[in-house]
C-alpha cells in the first residue's frame, strides 16, 4: 500500500465519519402541527448552525413541518435534504419583519456550495415547501397587508448553488429567487401556483375582466365572446414569479413551471452587484411553461448601469400560457442600462391567450398604484393608447430561432422601441433577428390582422418567418391605431 495510500484512506475514513445527518427532529422540530411554526423555524435554525463542511441537515420523509419566515446566513458546504414537506403557517398578522417587510420563508444570505435536494419524488400533494399562499393573496387583492409579501426561497449573495429535486407550491408573492448570486445550477424543479385559486380571488374581487370586455364593440364581439367562455385576463398579476435570476454563470433546467406571472426571468444587475455586476451567462433549457412568458426583465435605468446580457433560453414548450417570449424594459429618468445578445431557439408557444411575443416597455398594474406611480404600458394595450416607450435601456442583438406559435388568439405579437436613445444614436432596438418564426393555425388575428404592431426597430432581418414584421425592413412604425379585424366565424 505505502505511506501515501495510507495516509488518503485514513484522510476519507476521518472525512466520511466527520459528515453527519442532522434530522431536524433532533433539534426539536415537531411535525404536523400548525401551532409549533415558531419552534420549527427554531429548530431549522438551529440544525444548521450546528452543521459543519459536508453535513446534512435532513427534513424526514412522510412528515410536514410548519415554519415561519426562517433565515440562514452563513452557511458553506451543506446539504439540505427536503424528504418531507415545510409549509408555511397561515397567521400573517404573526409572521416575523426583516426591515419594512415579511421575512421570506426560507432565504439564505451569504451563502456558499450549498445544495437543497430531495431523495423522494414530491408533487402537488407532498411538496417540497408549500407557502400556502391563498391568504397573502386576498389580503393583497384587499391592499390590507401592511408590509411587502414574503418570497418562497431566496438565495441573497450566495455563489455554487445547487437546487434540484424540488417542488414549490402556492408562493406568497416570487417563487425561486436568485438574488446576486454566482455559478448556480437548477434543475429537475417544480413550480406550481393554483392559477384556478388565482382567479377566482381576483374575479371575486372584481379584477378579473372577461376578454370581450376589453375588446372594442365590433360585429363579431359575441361570437368571440361564446368561442372563449371563461377566458379572463387579470386587471393586475400577483406577481407569483416563478424563477427569477439576478447574478451571473446560471444554468436552469429540466423544470415545469405553472403560475400567474413570469415563469423563468433573468432580471439585472448593476456595478453595486457584489457576486455580479451584470446579469449574463444564464443558459435556461428544457423547459415547460405556462404563465406570462419566458422573460427578460423588467430593465428600469439605474445610475450604476443595469445589465442583461449572454441569456440563452432554449427547448421550450408553453401551453395555453398567457404570454411567451416576453422582452421588456421599465420606466425610469435616471442613468441607464442594456439588454443585450438574447436569444430564444426552438420554442412551442400553444394557444398563447395575449402576445406571443412581446419585446419592449413592461405592461404592468398593481393594486394601490396611483397614476403617477402606475408602470408606463397599461395591460390591456393597445385597447388603451398609453406604452410610453424607454430611451435609457436599449434593446440589442435579440435572435428568435425555430419559434412554432400555434394559434394563437391574438396577432402574434408587438415590438415596441423608442424613437431614439437616450444618447441621441438612433432607435432602441438594434439586431433583432427572426429565423423560421411561424404561425400556425387558426387565430382572430385581432387587432393587427394577424401581423406584428412594429415601432422603431433598426438593422433587423426575418428568415424563413411568416408573418415578418415590416419594420424589419425600415424603421417606420406599422399604424399607431388598432385595426378592429373581423376574422371568420
Amino acid at each position: 500500500w505505502g505511506f501515501a495510500n495510507t495516509v488518503l484512506m485514513l484522510v476519507l475514513v476521518v472525512g466520511l465519519a466527520v459528515a453527519r445527518i442532522l434530522s431536524i427532529d433532533e433539534f426539536g422540530a415537531i411535525p404536523n402541527n400548525e401551532t409549533l411554526a415558531f419552534s420549527n423555524s427554531d429548530a431549522l435554525v438551529s440544525a444548521f448552525a450546528a452543521a459543519t463542511v459536508g453535513d446534512t441537515i435532513l427534513v424526514p420523509a412522510g412528515n410536514t413541518y410548519f415554519i415561519v419566515g426562517t433565515q440562514f446566513k452563513n452557511i458553506e458546504g451543506v446539504i439540505f435534504q427536503i424528504d418531507g414537506t415545510l409549509r408555511a403557517h397561515t397567521e400573517i398578522d404573526t409572521w416575523p419583519l426583516d426591515g419594512d417587510a415579511f421575512r421570506h420563508v426560507i432565504n439564505f444570505i451569504d451563502c456558499s456550495n450549498l445544495t437543497i435536494t430531495s431523495n423522494v419524488t414530491h408533487s402537488h400533494e407532498n411538496p417540497s415547501l408549500d407557502g400556502q399562499g391563498y391568504t397573502w393573496w386576498w389580503r393583497e387583492i384587499l391592499q390590507t397587508l401592511p408590509h411587502d409579501r414574503p418570497k418562497l426561497i431566496v438565495f441573497s449573495v450566495c455563489d455554487n448553488i445547487l437546487l434540484e429535486n424540488f417542488y414549490a407550491l402556492n408562493s406568497p408573492s416570487w417563487t425561486i429567487v436568485m438574488d446576486d448570486v454566482a455559478d448556480v445550477e437548477i434543475r429537475n424543479v417544480e413550480v406550481h401556483t393554483d392559477v384556478d385559486a388565482q382567479k377566482a380571488l381576483l374575479k371575486g374581487a372584481g379584477r378579473m375582466k372577461h376578454i370581450s370586455e376589453l375588446i372594442p364593440d365590433v360585429p363579431w364581439k359575441d361570437w368571440l365572446a361564446d368561442l372563449l367562455i371563461d377566458l379572463h385576463i387579470p386587471t393586475f398579476p400577483l406577481n407569483t414569479d416563478g424563477i427569477d435570476l439576478t447574478g451571473r454563470n446560471i444554468h436552469v433546467h429540466h423544470v415545469k413551471i405553472v403560475n400567474f406571472d413570469d415563469s423563468i426571468v433573468p432580471k439585472p444587475s448593476h456595478k453595486g452587484g457584489i457576486k455580479a455586476q451584470c446579469t449574463e451567462n444564464i443558459l435556461i433549457e428544457d423547459v415547460s411553461a405556462t404563465g406570462v412568458g419566458m422573460a427578460i426583465g423588467s430593465v428600469p435605468p439605474n445610475t450604476q448601469f443595469n445589465c442583461v446580457n449572454n441569456v440563452t433560453m432554449r427547448n421550450v414548450v408553453m401551453n395555453n400560457t398567457v404570454k411567451g417570449i416576453y422582452v421588456k424594459t421599465n420606466p425610469g429618468d435616471d442613468g441607464s442600462g442594456i439588454i443585450s445578445n438574447i436569444h430564444f431557439e426552438n420554442f412551442h408557444i400553444i394557444r398563447p391567450a395575449w402576445w406571443a411575443i412581446w419585446i419592449g416597455p413592461q405592461q404592468q398594474n398593481q393594486p394601490g398604484w396611483n397614476e403617477s406611480s402606475r408602470a408606463t404600458c397599461d395591460l390591456d394595450f393597445p385597447l388603451t393608447t398609453r406604452c410610453q416607450t424607454q430611451p435609457r435601456v436599449p434593446i440589442e442583438n435579440v435572435t428568435l430561432v425555430n419559434i412554432t406559435i400555434e394559434s394563437p388568439l391574438l396577432s402574434p405579437g408587438v415590438i415596441r422601441c423608442n424613437e431614439t436613445r437616450d444618447d441621441g444614436a438612433g432607435p432602441s432596438c438594434v439586431n433583432i433577428l427572426f429565423d423560421n418564426v411561424v404561425v400556425t393555425g387558426t387565430s382572430t388575428g385581432y387587432p393587427y390582422d394577424g401581423q406584428y404592431a412594429c415601432w422603431n426597430v433598426q438593422n433587423s432581418h426575418a428568415v424563413a418567418s411568416n408573418p415578418v414584421p415590416d419594420c424589419f425592413q425600415n424603421s417606420r412604425k406599422r399604424g399607431s391605431v388598432p385595426q378592429a379585424l373581423v376574422p371568420s366565424p
